[in-house]
């Protein structure tokens, strides 16, 4: 909607007196046809609109949120600040802009995805991953089925980094990206491309796009989200910026990295754990699944000329 607040901090808003402290202590701009969220490289800013749409659902279901694969390769974050309770049947979103200004024009824009699932469902456990694998789950590397075992952690899947190439964005961008566009900007202006190695070092406050070694394979009875922090890496460090995965896609992963210190990814190191999700009834159509289907990572977010 054309209703903004903006903060320096991150905040839940669960009751009245959220929303009235959010009132009382945000900036609140007008918005007149568009508004440009710019970018803190260190996440201190935050942007918070209210959904155009109204959510209304069953009670048997609940919801999550995360940003759109563009807007995750944009170095945009989006997290859900508030459930539709407190404002109409309106979800509130906070995006966490890092690393371009991202332009936004109310009923238009759509930087956020909802998924809906039944409550109190689980994620596969590993008997039924084990169950599924080479058919509606599976990872490939060199055009081989991988070992299970290879890249079942306690009882996830695993996927790892490739860090033969890269792209690295350029800072001071002052271009607002409207993440609508296709295929509308050129890539130089935004980004470096690096022919890496076994090793990334990853810079204090850069943003990378990092590939996945593994193929993945999702057939249509099945979803995934990636977590985004996890024991393997550590503290202060981003593995991406966008988790969830339709069923039916298949294709490498776009990684987006960026880390509070100097620190060293290689090939080969875990990204996160892979949680899996049955599906009641998927889409069958790839169209449908992802404008990224079939991509060989890392690739560019749709908005940019290749």
């Amino acid at each position: 909607s054309d209703k903004l607040w903006v903060t320096d901090y991150f905040m839940v808003v669960e009751n009245q007196k959220d929303r009235e402290f959010l009132e009382r202590a945000a900036e609140k701009p007008r918005i007149k046809g568009k508004y440009v969220c710019r970018p803190d490289s260190r996440g201190s800013k935050f942007y918070y609109f209210l959904t155009e749409e109204k959510i209304l659902y069953s009670p048997d279901l609940e919801y999550r949120v995360d940003s759109r694969s563009t807007t995750g390769r944009l170095g945009c974050m989006s997290f859900q600040a508030s459930n539709g309770d407190l404002f109409d049947g309106r979800i509130l979103i906070a995006l966490q802009p890092r690393v371009f200004p991202i332009e936004i024009e109310p009923g238009i824009t759509s930087t956020t995805q909802v998924v809906f699932r039944y409550k109190d469902s689980h994620s596969l456990m590993p008997e039924e991953i084990r169950e599924l694998w080479g058919k509606e789950v599976s990872f490939y590397k060199n055009g081989e089925l991988v070992d299970l075992e290879e890249s079942l952690k306690e009882g996830r899947l695993v996927p790892t980094y490739s860090t033969e190439f890269f792209y690295k964005a350029k800072k001071n961008i002052l271009e607002p990206i409207n993440p609508n566009l296709k295929a509308h900007y050129e890539s130089d202006d935004f980004w470096e491309e690096i022919t890496g190695g076994e090793y990334l070092v990853v810079e204090d406050s850069a943003f990378y796009l990092v590939g996945m070694r593994e193929k993945m394979v999702l057939g249509n009875s099945v979803c995934a989200e990636l977590t985004r922090e996890t024991k393997y890496s550590g503290t202060g460090f981003l593995s991406h910026f966008a988790g969830f995965i339709r069923e039916g896609y298949q294709g490498q992963l776009t990684l987006e990295c960026s880390s509070d210190v100097r620190r060293v990814v290689r090939t080969g190191h875990p990204v996160g754990f892979l949680n899996l999700e049955g599906v009641e009834k998927g889409t069958g159509e790839s169209s449908k699944i992802s404008s990224y289907q079939d991509q060989k990572s890392p690739q560019l977010a749709n908005v940019f000329i290749t």
